[in-house]
């Protein structure tokens, strides 16, 4: 999800730093916990941290998970070449959620920390790299298309390595999802609604090719229907930011 930070701006927020991190010509989407910096090269079809920073080898785990799809190798590939900064981190926000925030000097930073400050996952990190995808393609910041778009991501993500694992493995440890394709348990939504929502996302998620329609649905009843907003967290969200002219979730589905 995509949060402000509170009296905290983006450099203080990348351990005081992210300039370290990154070369000045781009082709890093580096990690970077307590001070120690790591790069990441999605064009190495598995990474290895032979450091001791246990955050950054569960973070480089994390990425090659992501890395071994299709749809996360071309996201990460993209980020990989900017020549923008990409920086993961294990600090949290003011606020104590994880959030992927622009800082327009110094490059994009993605804090993976969930909202019980507990490690990341493969979800939330697919999620927040998406938000910087987002802001990579100049459609980034906060709107309820952009957050959408991340879930249906970092969802349908998920489904797919679930789906590898099963073929390889005989008791596979499953990733888990988040609830997205869910509506809320709430008597004062209506049945019809509920049901528009969980269809659309259904088909955001797991359907064969993109679709607006589904795109449009999901995103018309989020505020109101969606489980992914029980706390409120989207609703002073706008529907959409004048930078959202592209379908970018449609770049991730096969042909």
């Amino acid at each position: 999800m995509l949060e402000k930070y509170v009296g905290m701006s983006p450099y203080n927020y990348c351990a005081g730093n992210p300039v370290k991190l990154v070369d000045p010509k781009g082709n890093d989407l580096g990690v970077l916990v307590d001070g120690e910096a790591y790069a990441y090269n999605p064009n190495v079809k598995k990474n290895e941290y032979k450091g001791h920073n246990a955050a950054i080898r569960n973070f480089v785990k994390t990425l090659n998970k992501i890395n071994s799809t299709s749809m996360g190798n071309k996201m990460l590939r993209s980020l990989h070449n900017s020549k923008r900064k990409y920086t993961i981190t294990n600090k949290t926000s003011a606020s104590g959620t994880r959030a992927t925030v622009e800082d327009k000097k110094n490059g994009v930073c993605v804090g993976a920390i969930n909202k019980m400050g507990k490690s990341h996952t493969l979800l939330n990190l697919a999620h927040e790299l998406f938000h910087s995808y987002q802001f990579e393609k100049n459609q980034g910041g906060r709107s309820i298309w952009n957050e959408v778009e991340a879930y249906a991501f970092s969802n349908r993500l998920v489904k797919i390595y679930n789906t590898k694992l099963a073929e390889m493995s005989d008791s596979p440890a499953y990733e888990s999802t988040d609830g997205f394709e869910f509506a809320k348990d709430d008597r004062y939504i209506s049945k019809n609604e509920c049901e528009k929502y969980q269809n659309a996302c259904i088909d955001l998620v797991e359907g064969k090719g993109f679709s607006e329609k589904s795109f449009d649905e999901a995103r018309t009843y989020f505020r109101s229907v969606s489980q992914m907003n029980m706390d409120g967290t989207y609703t002073p969200y706008p529907w959409t930011l004048p930078t959202n002219t592209q379908h970018l979730l449609k770049d991730f589905y096969g042909k």
